[in-house]
């Protein structure tokens, strides 16, 4: 099957129906689908708290996190921290598969270091965003990825509209992004 029921609905219907408890719970009514439970943000949370969340940055150990100041002492947490994040990376698609959600936090904001821009665009650029997001979409239980910007609204990426984005595109696979 090309597309997952889920995907199907947001095709057909222009319905996401999520992937994590709410997804079981969508029933088909004729030509549209309801929720046979009120999404509140009371249900939200609870479905969170029960709940694994992959989110970019903060899911694998980045070398950032290391005062590189401390001498012999940072030299062997860097060392610790490279290997630790290696196994992260190489675990990239386990994690992936296993989350419940896949949020993407792109504001727009100035890098501290560098002063440049980055944004949602700049997120796609990476390398390792790239193979998170094709981790996500071959994943036997990928979800829909949950765009989070400094718009007033979140943003969603369909499977379709990732694909048609991507299809004749070589240039944007994760080889070719920034690392």
């Amino acid at each position: 099957d090309l597309l997952s029921e889920a995907d199907w609905k947001v095709v057909s219907t222009g319905v996401s129906a999520g992937t994590g408890k709410f997804a079981a719970r969508w029933e088909a009514t004729g030509s549209s689908y309801t929720v046979d439970t009120a999404l509140t943000a009371e249900t939200f949370a609870g479905e969170l708290s029960e709940s694994s969340i992959w989110i970019d940055f903060c899911s694998v150990p980045q070398l950032a996190d290391i005062d590189f100041g401390l001498g012999e002492r940072s030299e062997r947490e860097a060392c610790d921290l490279r290997e630790q994040q290696a196994r992260g990376i190489q675990s990239i698609p386990y994690y992936v598969h296993r989350a419940n959600y896949f949020w993407i936090l792109a504001p727009t904001a100035v890098h501290s270091e560098t002063g440049e821009l980055r944004d949602f665009s700049t997120w796609r650029s990476r390398g390792w965003c790239r193979l998170e997001e094709w981790a996500n979409l071959l994943s036997t239980s990928h979800k829909m990825p949950l765009v989070v910007t400094d718009r007033e609204r979140v943003n969603t990426v369909g499977t379709m509209d990732f694909l048609i984005a991507h299809a004749s595109h070589p240039e944007t696979a994760a080889i070719h992004g920034e690392f």
